[in-house]
């Protein structure tokens, strides 16, 4: 665990008084003034905790849905699992950006939730504009995953992200596009959590390894002016520069 405690939360909303809450298998129904039961427009599961200055940090946010076991939910709610951090440094007159994707099944055994998890793969590009490179690199994810011959649009995937909490809501409801003209698909849910490597959550855990490997890369690029990962090798000058609306290089490992 980290310095200060951390808190789970459970927060649902609804647009009107209402008079109590029941919970059933996870989704929130409000019961209304006038006694029905209604199901709640918001609900999200948090963990958190308050630092010296009185300063509320949110560790992670499983939304749509009331869970004190996020291990496990994780394990009843999705199919595919993957996470992803994007880290950009200024090297030489260029804005290097290194995405870092992981991907991670969940599965309960007996009492237990077994995790397994790993990377799949490196996006490099440069020079993109200075709010949007996490956003790029989610919108090539949605892409990368949509376009495989296995996916299907029965499959339940999240997507961990440390980017735009104040944003997620939007996101899950096909409100505002991930990037340019791309939404997330109805069958993605967005979920966040921060890089804390002390907090007991699987989720931060992975995103704190996907945060470290993209780092790594961004340091070996800046020692060396060389993307070294295994076999593949790629200079500076090779990464393409999203303003010239180069594609973006992916490494696979």
């Amino acid at each position: 665990m980290g310095k200060y405690p951390r808190t789970q939360f459970a927060y649902i909303g609804f647009k009107e008084p209402f008079n109590g809450i029941t919970l059933d298998n996870g989704q929130a129904y409000i019961h209304n003034i006038s006694g029905e039961k209604v199901k709640a427009d918001y609900a999200s599961s948090q963990v958190e905790y308050t630092g010296e200055t009185g300063k509320k940090k949110i560790i992670s946010v499983f939304p749509n849905k009331v869970t004190f076991d996020i291990n496990k939910s994780l394990a009843t709610d999705f199919d595919l699992l993957f996470a992803i951090d994007t880290n950009t440094a200024k090297i030489d007159n260029d804005s290097i950006s290194i995405s870092s994707i992981f991907k991670f099944d969940a599965t309960i055994i007996g009492e237990r939730v077994r995790m397994r998890w790993g990377k799949i793969i490196n996006i490099l590009f440069k020079n993109a504009p200075s709010n949007a490179p996490e956003n790029i690199a989610c919108a090539k994810l949605i892409k990368i995953i949509t376009s495989s011959a296995k996916y299907n649009e029965k499959l339940r995937i999240a997507i961990i992200t440390d980017h735009e909490l104040n944003k997620h809501i939007k996101y899950n409801n096909r409100e505002l596009p991930i990037y340019a003209e791309i939404y997330l698909p109805a069958n993605f849910t967005i979920l966040y959590a921060a890089t804390d490597r002390g907090a007991s959550n699987i989720m931060n855990i992975i995103l704190f390894d996907c945060h470290k490997d993209a780092n790594g890369y961004l340091k070996q690029l800046n020692e060396t002016g060389i993307f070294v990962d295994n076999e593949i090798k790629i200079t500076i000058d090779q990464i393409p520069n999203v303003k010239d609306n180069k594609n973006i290089i992916i490494c696979y490992s």
